[in-house]
Protein backbone atom coordinates (compact mmCIF):
# COMPACT_ATOMS: atom_id res chain seq x y z
CA UNK A 1 0.00 0.00 0.00
CA UNK A 2 1.38 3.36 -0.96
CA UNK A 3 1.73 6.19 1.54
CA UNK A 4 -0.91 8.15 -0.36
CA UNK A 5 -3.39 5.24 -0.21
CA UNK A 6 -2.63 4.69 3.48
CA UNK A 7 -3.30 8.34 4.31
CA UNK A 8 -6.50 8.28 2.22
CA UNK A 9 -7.82 5.18 4.07
CA UNK A 10 -6.89 6.69 7.47
CA UNK A 11 -8.72 9.93 6.67
CA UNK A 12 -11.68 7.94 5.44
CA UNK A 13 -11.61 5.91 8.64
CA UNK A 14 -11.54 8.90 11.00
CA UNK A 15 -14.20 10.75 9.02
CA UNK A 16 -16.66 7.82 8.79
CA UNK A 17 -15.95 5.32 11.55
CA UNK A 18 -18.41 6.81 14.05
CA UNK A 19 -21.26 7.06 11.53
CA UNK A 20 -20.63 3.50 10.31
CA UNK A 21 -20.54 2.19 13.87
CA UNK A 22 -23.88 3.82 14.76
CA UNK A 23 -25.44 2.42 11.59
CA UNK A 24 -24.17 -1.10 12.30
CA UNK A 25 -25.14 -0.93 15.97
CA UNK A 26 -28.74 0.00 15.07
CA UNK A 27 -28.97 -3.03 12.79
CA UNK A 28 -27.22 -5.68 14.88
CA UNK A 29 -27.84 -4.45 18.43
CA UNK A 30 -24.41 -5.41 19.72
CA UNK A 31 -21.48 -3.02 20.18
CA UNK A 32 -18.97 -5.82 19.78
CA UNK A 33 -20.53 -7.12 16.57
CA UNK A 34 -20.97 -3.58 15.18
CA UNK A 35 -17.27 -2.83 15.74
CA UNK A 36 -16.33 -6.12 14.11
CA UNK A 37 -18.48 -5.40 11.04
CA UNK A 38 -17.04 -1.88 10.67
CA UNK A 39 -13.53 -3.31 10.89
CA UNK A 40 -14.40 -5.86 8.21
CA UNK A 41 -15.68 -3.07 5.97
CA UNK A 42 -12.37 -1.20 6.35
CA UNK A 43 -10.42 -4.40 5.67
CA UNK A 44 -12.36 -4.68 2.44
CA UNK A 45 -11.56 -1.02 1.74
CA UNK A 46 -7.86 -1.78 2.12
CA UNK A 47 -8.16 -4.82 -0.13
CA UNK A 48 -9.93 -2.71 -2.78
CA UNK A 49 -7.82 0.41 -2.35
CA UNK A 50 -7.33 0.97 -6.09
CA UNK A 51 -11.07 0.96 -6.68
CA UNK A 52 -11.71 3.14 -3.63
CA UNK A 53 -9.10 5.74 -4.61
CA UNK A 54 -10.86 6.33 -7.94
CA UNK A 55 -14.40 6.03 -6.61
CA UNK A 56 -16.39 9.30 -6.79
CA UNK A 57 -17.92 8.80 -3.32
CA UNK A 58 -15.72 6.55 -1.17
CA UNK A 59 -17.82 7.18 1.97
CA UNK A 60 -20.88 5.82 0.13
CA UNK A 61 -18.79 2.83 -1.00
CA UNK A 62 -17.98 2.12 2.64
CA UNK A 63 -21.62 2.44 3.68
CA UNK A 64 -22.78 0.03 0.97
CA UNK A 65 -19.99 -2.39 1.86
CA UNK A 66 -21.00 -2.27 5.52
CA UNK A 67 -24.63 -2.81 4.59
CA UNK A 68 -23.70 -6.00 2.74
CA UNK A 69 -21.51 -7.11 5.63
CA UNK A 70 -24.54 -6.73 7.93
CA UNK A 71 -26.81 -8.60 5.52
CA UNK A 72 -24.32 -11.46 5.34
CA UNK A 73 -24.08 -11.49 9.12
CA UNK A 74 -27.87 -11.93 9.45
CA UNK A 75 -27.93 -14.61 6.75
CA UNK A 76 -25.23 -16.60 8.54
CA UNK A 77 -26.97 -16.13 11.85
CA UNK A 78 -30.33 -17.31 10.48
CA UNK A 79 -28.84 -20.35 8.79
CA UNK A 80 -26.63 -21.41 11.67
CA UNK A 81 -27.83 -23.78 14.29
CA UNK A 82 -25.79 -22.24 17.06
CA UNK A 83 -27.41 -22.01 20.44
CA UNK A 84 -26.22 -19.65 23.15
CA UNK A 85 -25.74 -21.01 26.65
CA UNK A 86 -28.63 -18.87 27.89
CA UNK A 87 -30.89 -20.32 25.21
CA UNK A 88 -29.65 -23.81 25.95
CA UNK A 89 -30.44 -23.61 29.65
CA UNK A 90 -33.83 -22.07 29.00
CA UNK A 91 -34.94 -24.98 26.82
CA UNK A 92 -37.45 -27.30 28.37
CA UNK A 93 -36.52 -30.94 28.47
CA UNK A 94 -38.34 -33.21 26.08
CA UNK A 95 -41.01 -35.15 27.92
CA UNK A 96 -40.01 -38.69 28.80
CA UNK A 97 -42.06 -41.22 26.92
CA UNK A 98 -43.00 -44.60 28.24
CA UNK A 99 -41.15 -47.49 26.65
CA UNK A 100 -43.12 -49.15 23.87
CA UNK A 101 -43.05 -52.38 25.84
CA UNK A 102 -45.39 -50.90 28.46
CA UNK A 103 -48.07 -49.79 25.99
CA UNK A 104 -48.18 -52.84 23.72
CA UNK A 105 -51.15 -55.19 24.19
CA UNK A 106 -50.39 -58.11 26.51
CA UNK A 107 -51.89 -60.57 24.04
CA UNK A 108 -49.01 -60.15 21.55
CA UNK A 109 -46.44 -62.91 21.30
CA UNK A 110 -42.87 -62.25 22.34
CA UNK A 111 -41.75 -62.30 18.68
CA UNK A 112 -44.40 -59.71 17.74
CA UNK A 113 -43.40 -57.49 20.66
CA UNK A 114 -39.73 -57.74 19.75
CA UNK A 115 -40.15 -56.81 16.08
CA UNK A 116 -42.40 -53.83 16.97
CA UNK A 117 -39.87 -52.58 19.51
CA UNK A 118 -36.99 -52.97 17.06
CA UNK A 119 -38.83 -51.06 14.34
CA UNK A 120 -40.63 -48.30 16.24
CA UNK A 121 -38.53 -47.75 19.35
CA UNK A 122 -35.02 -48.66 18.24
CA UNK A 123 -35.81 -47.57 14.66
CA UNK A 124 -33.97 -50.44 13.02
CA UNK A 125 -34.36 -50.84 9.27
CA UNK A 126 -35.43 -54.06 7.56
CA UNK A 127 -31.85 -55.07 6.79
CA UNK A 128 -30.84 -55.01 10.47
CA UNK A 129 -34.03 -56.71 11.65
CA UNK A 130 -33.79 -59.46 9.01
CA UNK A 131 -30.18 -60.14 10.05
CA UNK A 132 -31.18 -60.43 13.71
CA UNK A 133 -34.05 -62.76 12.84
CA UNK A 134 -32.07 -64.76 10.29
CA UNK A 135 -34.73 -64.31 7.61
CA UNK A 136 -35.04 -62.42 4.32
CA UNK A 137 -36.08 -58.78 4.25
CA UNK A 138 -39.42 -59.71 2.68
CA UNK A 139 -40.12 -62.19 5.47
CA UNK A 140 -39.18 -59.50 7.97
CA UNK A 141 -41.63 -57.06 6.36
CA UNK A 142 -44.40 -59.65 6.51
CA UNK A 143 -43.70 -60.38 10.19
CA UNK A 144 -43.79 -56.66 10.99
CA UNK A 145 -47.05 -56.16 9.07
CA UNK A 146 -48.63 -59.10 10.93
CA UNK A 147 -47.42 -57.76 14.27
CA UNK A 148 -48.87 -54.31 13.51
CA UNK A 149 -52.15 -55.89 12.40
CA UNK A 150 -52.35 -57.98 15.59
CA UNK A 151 -51.51 -54.95 17.72
CA UNK A 152 -54.31 -52.95 16.09
CA UNK A 153 -56.74 -55.84 16.49
CA UNK A 154 -56.06 -56.10 20.22
CA UNK A 155 -56.21 -52.34 20.73
CA UNK A 156 -59.51 -52.12 18.84
CA UNK A 157 -60.92 -54.95 20.97
CA UNK A 158 -59.77 -53.39 24.28
CA UNK A 159 -60.61 -49.78 23.55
Amino acid sequence: MTAEARQFIEELYYANQDKLFRFAYRLVGSEEKAEELVQEAFVLAILHEAELLTHPKPDKWLMVTLKYQILNYWRRKESSSELSLDDFFSLEAEPIRDPLETVLPKELTEAERQILIWRFEEQLDYVEMSERLGVTQNACRLRLMRAVRECRRYWDKNF
